[in-house]
């Protein structure tokens, strides 16, 4: 599942994108696959916008193990991403001192 969370004003809002990891680490053609994205825009209204996309950890593990159980870093992967997403909450709790 792919989580997108947008802020602005320090208000949050969150939408789920019923996708998993699972058709990007399927496709042949893509050597890459995005885990984690922070994005900081200035909207046409002056106003600064946070957009978060992250591949929930858990169901990252579970499509490892099941399309990829010879890859030794799952876990650790699902860890990394954990940490980003704990340091991603608190650049959305502490920019409403900003914004």
């Amino acid at each position: 599942m792919t989580q997108t969370t947008a802020t602005k004003y320090g208000q949050t809002a969150t939408t789920y994108l019923f996708r998993t990891c699972e058709p990007i680490m399927s496709q042949k053609k893509k050597s890459k696959a995005t885990l984690f994205n922070l994005q900081v825009f200035l909207n046409e209204k002056g106003d600064i916008e946070l957009e978060t996309q992250s591949v929930d950890p858990n169901e990252f593990i579970q499509v490892m193990e099941a399309g990829m159980p010879a890859y030794e870093a799952t876990y650790q992967v699902a860890s990394f991403m954990r940490y980003l997403k704990s340091i991603n909450d608190e650049i959305y709790d502490k920019s409403r001192f900003y914004l």
